[in-house]
């Protein structure tokens, strides 16, 4: 027969047990340009986020020569511009034989894109596929005109980005 101490610690567990696993689970967020907030290289210190905020894994493979200093990415997911596309991206090749990839924004996102660069000039961004942040840049200027280029792409990240954005023509 179970002690009254024991009977206690037993329920305290079960009850610690249903908090944790209560817990929402990061929801999918919507393949886009997203504010980030902060930058995580060691996932055993991570602050507790806002309503606002989503905690998602930062995957460099895509980008030419960028240091690995953090894994994951905490992003704002209410500052945000769709990746909804005109048309299929585009791949070229600059002169020293460095790939970019151009994405022509539609029209109801190309000026969602410039207020939201606009407002964040000197901020970082993540550009987010399948809920993963594939690349981290610093708004510089206003994008205007709905076009964007990604630069720092390997030869692979590119094809590899190329085929990812296909399905984000709309």
């Amino acid at each position: 027969m179970l002690s009254f101490k024991s009977f206690r610690f037993i329920m305290l567990f079960i009850i610690v047990l249903c908090c944790s696993c209560s817990k929402k689970p990061n929801h999918p967020l919507e393949d886009g340009i997203y504010l980030v907030k902060d930058f995580i290289s060691d996932t055993m210190n991570i602050r507790t986020l806002t309503s606002k905020e989503q905690l998602i894994n930062y995957d460099p493979k895509y980008i030419n020569d960028y240091p690995i200093e953090f894994s994951k990415v905490i992003v704002s997911n209410d500052q945000y511009v769709a990746l909804r596309l005109k048309r299929n991206p585009e791949t070229q090749t600059e002169p020293d034989n460095r790939k970019i990839l151009l994405l022509d924004f539609h029209d109801d996102q190309a000026k969602k894109l410039y207020d939201f660069t606009s407002n964040h000039i000197m901020q970082k961004i993540a550009i987010v596929i399948g809920n993963e942040a594939v690349s981290v840049d610093k708004i510089r200027t206003a994008i205007t005109g709905g076009k964007l280029q990604i630069t720092r792409c390997t030869d692979n990240g590119c094809e590899r980005l190329y085929y990812e954005l296909e399905h984000d023509v709309k």
